[in-house]
């Protein structure tokens, strides 16, 4: 609190609070500590209400101050001087107090009267936005200070809104876009012509969709000009220079007549910089602007212009909306086309009657032409089709089409055929033709003869025409025109069956002539009663908009349309196409009112933008990132989701292509990946990214491609799964179970060897003395005459016995438990033990091996090994010699075990317990082990123990 106001905060400040919050239970306890008669507790009450509350004000971030009657500023809370600090550093004296220095003298006036009004005993709230030194807006609050009865000051109180405001606006400006939508389409429904349909786009860009300005050019491609045909929001000035102007090489035009689809630039201050500022001026005034294109015919004849004061304004949503708008316009643009071209032909066909009877002969019209050498004519797929022929059949026979006449006429065409052959004269002549399937057709043939320049016939070129429903029509004629009144019966049928609505009207007395149950059925009563009505004293008419259509059909004779929905005048709530059509009966004008029931349609509509929200809201809402680009690569699409991951805004990731996500490994395999798609191929694999901080990610990506109704590729769909976390996990946990299971072994090993230790043991020093003590008994017997035989057998035996429990405490020992033999020791008498028994050579080498550097665990390990790899030699391998190195190196240790035997091979040969054994002892220490064997060719073994 700054000391200037000090004193008078403490004495105003709490009846001024009480007075805003009401908050009469904080005055009431400090009333009732002042009417104590101790002072001392009245005073600690006073000092601990006074420093709750500053530090309660000080604390906020809204702004809080008070002014006196002078508008000086007394009382403020930090956040206050703070945002002066920030806004108005001026404002600050020397001493610290706040002046009206550098905050521009309307600011002052203005916040002068908001004072004057409090001082008045007023107390309200006003909305303050500013741009300085960014935009704000903030929600202010002002409260008169009373001492007794006079007003002595204001207490003010700001409260930042401008998220909520920026919340709003979005919604606001989504709600637009689509009310632009709305409108465009229903232009799109009324609009005679092209140039109407430009006009009001521009202006519901601007009045609908609230653009800050909109524009319609259509492009002269020989002179890479751009002319100007509508526009809203624009001077004249600005239209001038938008009239038959240059577009740039690189310039959005350029890039929307190139690419066939829009451009947009969400920051125009920064990106379009280098381009010619004509297509957007004046940039100072515009944030962002998309180009769209107009499509006729499937190629882009010009484009829409749209301007947003607001930078980044063009999302996804909008873009997809906008794009939608533009397709809508291209299409109605190429029905504009159709109709305009249609009116020409029509035009042309009333001009002659010759056009006329051309174009009538022409309808189900059939040709073929038939080359006499070969005697094969060719035939059209209509005149296939007439007959009712294969497609692939338009090879036939000259005289194949005699086989369809039909039985009662084909004397007569033969006859005539004849004639025409025998005087090369042109024919022509009505037949019925029977098709295979049975049907009868009537049809006029036409035949000219073909002659070369000597006069010779070459071949004949025919025309027939289907005349069945000509026939048939003439039949139908003949016998409607028996009576009138079957005519007016017939039509009236029609009328009657008719899905459509139709009501016709007396224009003069606005009576009803005729109704059709269709048109009861549509607004929900009975013929009888339609009859009854007048169309100008019907209420509904009058409220939908009817009546007023009818009345300017009947005035200008012009047809009114559109599609409305209708609350009858008996209750029925339809959506209706309707059409007014003027015409005279009698001498007399009428009204005709066609009306079609389309309110199925609607719902349809409605409950298709229902599921599309739907859609979106569980789109947003996904726990896997949903991530879809274009047939460039491009992204178009991203869920919030998929910015968490990636670490991106949704602006940043637009536009951009997936290869900017992604190390120069992962682009050649993303390039790859792309290429399935195109072929039509869907993936699930696991992928690595970059995000935008550098952090390398893992992800799981389900990837489809899209394609348009015609096959061709449109781009990828991809649901993308942060999987960082569980790579880590694994990889600890393996790590973790490997470290376990290297741990057990080494212990059931240690185990063994300490039993077999045991044994080794208790064989040598109890087993062998007992032993020892038996011999030294016997020799004593040799004094004996009598038993000298049988004691000196028994020395022998006693004597075997002794070398064989010494080789067996040796084996089960092993060198780890006499350090002083060592491993080369070790293996020395086990290489002497067997060539004791077995005939075969066996040499060690181990002149590098360092045994002192060997850890014991290590060198029992080597000793198992090749203490198992001799026993499967001798077992299995009928080898004469055995060669064994062990070698020290920096890498590591290597042990060598080769041998001269019958070898075996090394793919078919199912691994044994013993080889087994071998590689698990190796695996405890890291160590591998390679075999090379083949029949005959001996075994070569290496196991390689590497340093960590």
């Amino acid at each position: 609190m700054h000391s200037a106001g000090e004193n008078f905060y403490k004495k105003n400040y709490s009846e001024n609070l009480e007075a805003v919050s009401g908050n009469t239970d904080f005055m009431t306890n400090c009333n009732k500590f002042e009417s104590a008669d101790s002072t001392v507790q009245m005073n600690k009450q006073r000092e601990y209400k006074d420093s709750n509350l500053y530090a309660l004000i000080n604390n906020t971030k809204d702004l809080m101050w008070s002014v006196d009657r002078n508008y000086q500023v007394i009382t403020f809370n930090q956040a206050f001087i703070e945002t002066i600090i920030k806004m108005y550093p001026q404002s600050l004296d020397i001493e610290g107090n706040i002046t009206a220095n550098g905050i521009g003298e309307g600011m002052v006036n203005k916040y002068k009267k908001y004072f004057d009004r409090a001082f008045s005993g007023e107390i309200f709230t006003e909305i303050e936005y500013t741009t300085t030194p960014v935009e704000h807006w903030s929600e202010i609050s002002f409260y008169p200070i009373q001492e007794g009865k006079n007003i002595i000051g204001t207490a003010c109180h700001a409260h930042d809104i401008t998220h909520r405001k920026k919340a709003a606006s979005r919604i606001l400006y989504i709600n637009r876009i689509y009310a632009f939508l709305s409108q465009i389409n229903q232009t799109i429904v009324r609009s005679e012509n092209e140039q109407m349909i430009y006009k009001e786009v521009c202006r519901i860009a601007a009045e609908i969709g609230e653009f800050k300005a909109a524009w319609i050019g259509m492009f002269n491609k020989g002179d890479q000009t751009i002319n100007y045909i509508e526009g809203y929001g624009l001077n004249v000035a600005e239209i001038d220079q938008l009239t038959n102007a240059v577009y740039d090489d690189n310039g959005p035009q350029q890039q929307v007549l190139l690419m066939q689809r829009y451009c947009v630039c969400n920051d125009l201050q920064h990106e379009l910089s280098s381009i010619s500022q004509k297509f957007y001026m004046p940039a100072e005034s515009f944030g962002s602007m998309i180009v769209l294109p107009i499509k006729k015919s499937g190629d882009v004849i010009g484009t829409i212009n749209l301007y947003a004061s607001e930078k980044n304004f063009f999302t996804a949503r909008e873009i997809a909306l906008l794009e939608e708008a533009a397709n809508d316009i291209s299409f109605a643009l190429d029905v504009f086309e159709k109709d305009r071209l249609r009116t020409i032909a029509e035009g042309r066909l009333k001009k002659s009657e010759l056009h006329l009877n051309e174009a009538q002969a022409i309808a189900h019209l059939g040709s073929w032409e038939l080359d006499i050498a070969s005697g094969i004519a060719i035939w059209s797929a209509e005149a296939l089709a007439i007959y009712g022929i294969p497609p692939e059949e338009n090879a036939q026979p000259a005289d194949s089409w005699l086989t369809f006449i039909h039985p009662d006429d084909l004397d007569a065409v033969i006859k005539i055929n004849e004639e025409a052959k025998r005087t090369s004269s042109d024919m022509s002549f009505f037949y019925r033709i029977l098709q295979k399937k049975g049907t009868i057709k009537y049809l006029y043939s036409r035949t000219k003869f073909q002659f070369d320049s000597d006069g010779n016939v070459t071949g004949l070129r025919g025309v027939f025409q289907d005349v069945t429903e000509m026939k048939a029509t003439e039949k139908a004629l003949a016998q409607a025109e028996e009576t009138q009144t079957e005519l007016l019966a017939f039509n009236q049928q029609l009328i009657d069956i008719s899905p459509i609505g139709i009501a016709s009207y007396d224009a003069v007395k606005g009576k009803c002539v005729s109704a059709n149950a269709a048109f009861a059925n549509i607004v929900g009563t009975s013929v009888r009663r339609i009859l009854s009505q007048n169309f100008r004293q019907i209420s509904s008419w009058k409220e939908s908009g009817l009546l007023k259509a009818a009345e300017a059909t009947l005035e200008n004779g012009e047809i009114h349309s559109d599609e409305i929905n209708l609350i009858t005048s008996f209750d029925k709530n339809v959506w209706v196409v309707y059409k007014f059509i003027k015409f005279i009966n009698k001498g007399r004008p009428h009204l005709l009112l066609l009306v079609h029931d389309v309110t199925k349609r609607k719902t349809a509509e409605r409950s298709l933008m229902q599921s599309e929200l739907r859609y979106r809201q569980i789109v947003e809402t996904a726990n896997e990132g949903i991530w879809m680009i274009d047939e460039y690569s491009k992204t178009i699409f991203v869920n919030k989701k998929m910015n968490e991951i990636f670490e991106y805004s949704e602006a940043e990731m637009l536009g951009k292509d997936i290869f900017y996500f992604m190390d120069e490994a992962g682009k050649q395999l993303a390039k790859e990946s792309i290429k399935r798609r195109k072929e039509g191929i869907g993936d699930n694999y696991e992928f690595s990214y970059i995000t935008k901080t550098g952090r390398p990610i893992c992800t799981r990506i389900s990837a489809n491609p899209i394609f348009d109704d015609n096959g061709k590729y449109k781009g990828a769909l991809a649901m993308v799964d942060d999987i960082t976390e569980k790579k880590i996990l694994e990889q600890q946990l393996l790590k973790q179970k490997l470290a376990e299971q290297k741990k057990i072994a080494k212990a059931v090993i240690s185990a063994q060897e300490k039993e077999r230790t045991e044994i080794g043991v208790e064989l040598h020093d109890n087993v062998n003395q007992l032993l020892a003590a038996s011999k030294l008994y016997l020799n004593h017997s040799l004094t004996q005459e009598a038993y000298q035989p049988f004691v000196t057998k028994s020395i022998e035996y006693l004597g075997t016995a002794m070398t064989e429990l010494r080789k067996l405490s040796h084996a089960l020992v092993g060198p780890a438990q006499n350090e002083a033999i060592g491993l080369n020791l070790s293996l020395e008498e086990l290489i002497q033990s067997i060539k004791a028994v077995k005939n075969i050579e066996i040499n060690l080498n181990s002149v590098t091996f360092k045994e002192n550097e060997s850890e014991p665990a290590l060198k029992l390990v080597i000793y198992r090994i090749i203490q198992e790899q001799l026993s499967n030699i001798l077992k299995h391998a009928e080898a004469t010699r055995v060669k064994i190195e062990i070698e020290s190196k920096e890498e590591g240790l290597i042990v060598l075990i080769s041998d001269n035997g019958k070898g075996f091979d090394v793919s078919a040969k199912r691994e044994g317990i013993g080889l087994k054994n071998i590689k698990h002892r190796a695996g405890l220490y890291n160590g591998t082990v390679n075999i090379v064997s083949s029949p005959g060719n001996g075994c070569d073994m290496k196991i390689a123990f590497i340093n960590n």
